[in-house]
C-alpha cells in the first residue's frame, strides 16, 4: 500500500514537472515570436520606408529642386514611421512600468481599447502601490498582454470586460473577469490550454499563483503574487 502511495506521488510530481516545462517552454516560444515579430517590423517595413525617403531626397539634392507635393509625402512619412517607432517602443518597453505598474496597466488598457471600441472595459486599478522589481511587474503587464491576445477572438461587443489591480501588504492581485453573452462564447479549447500555460507560466516567473473561477456566462482568472 505504502509503495503504491508512492509510485502515485511520484508519478503526480512527474506529470506536474512535464507540464510545467511544456508550460514555460510555450511562453519562451511567445517572446521569442513577439522579439522576431519586432525586427521583422523595424527591418521590413520602417528601414525600408526610411531607404526610400532618403533615395528621394537624394535625388531631389542632386536636381537641385523639390516639389511642394514631395515634401509633403515626406513629411507624412516621416510622421508614420515616427508612430510606427514609438508603438514599436511601447510593445518593447511599456510606459510607465519604471514608475508605476498601475499607470503601465492604464496604458496598455486604454490602447488595447482603442482597437476594441465597442467592447465595454471597466478597470479598478490601485493609485496607492508600493513599488516592486521591475523584472515582476513586467511579467505582471506581459500576462495581461498575453491573456487579452489569446481571449481576443472570445471578445464581444454584447459582453463586458473587467480588470481590477490591489495590492495587500508584500502582495499584488490582478482580477481578471470576462462576462459573455452566453457561456458558449466564453473560451474554450485552445484558448483554455494556452490560458492553463500562461497560468504556470505565471507561477514560477512571477512567484505567484492563480485561480480560474466560472459562475454561468462569467468567468474569473484571478493573479496574485508576493513581491520579491
Amino acid at each position: 500500500m505504502a509503495l503504491a502511495l508512492f509510485l502515485l506521488v511520484l508519478l503526480w510530481l512527474l506529470a506536474s514537472y512535464v507540464g510545467l516545462r511544456r508550460s514555460l517552454y510555450w511562453w519562451y516560444q511567445r517572446q521569442t515570436a513577439q522579439m522576431s515579430g519586432e525586427a521583422e517590423c523595424i527591418r521590413e517595413d520602417l528601414l525600408q520606408k526610411l531607404f526610400a525617403m532618403r533615395r528621394g531626397l537624394e535625388l531631389a539634392l542632386m536636381e537641385k529642386q523639390a516639389h511642394p507635393k514631395e515634401v509633403q509625402h515626406w513629411l507624412t512619412q516621416l510622421e508614420t514611421i515616427q508612430h510606427s517607432l514609438e508603438a514599436v517602443t511601447h510593445r518593447l518597453a511599456p510606459s510607465y512600468l519604471d514608475d508605476s505598474l498601475p499607470l503601465a496597466v492604464q496604458f496598455v488598457l486604454k490602447e488595447w481599447q482603442k482597437a476594441h471600441p465597442t467592447l465595454p472595459l471597466e478597470m479598478a486599478l490601485s493609485t496607492d502601490w508600493v513599488a516592486e522589481p521591475l523584472e515582476q511587474r513586467r511579467m505582471v503587464l506581459a500576462t495581461l498582454t498575453a491573456w487579452l491576445q489569446i481571449t481576443a477572438a472570445h471578445l464581444r461587443a454584447e459582453g463586458r470586460l473587467r480588470i481590477c489591480l490591489s495590492q495587500k501588504a508584500h502582495s499584488g492581485e490582478m482580477l481578471i473577469q470576462l462576462t459573455a453573452p452566453n457561456r458558449f462564447d466564453l473560451p474554450s479549447g485552445v484558448a483554455i490550454s494556452e490560458l492553463t500555460k500562461l497560468q504556470q507560466a505565471f507561477q514560477v516567473l512571477a512567484n505567484g499563483n492563480c485561480y480560474c473561477q466560472k459562475s454561468g456566462s462569467t468567468v474569473t482568472w484571478c493573479y496574485r503574487w508576493r513581491s520579491l
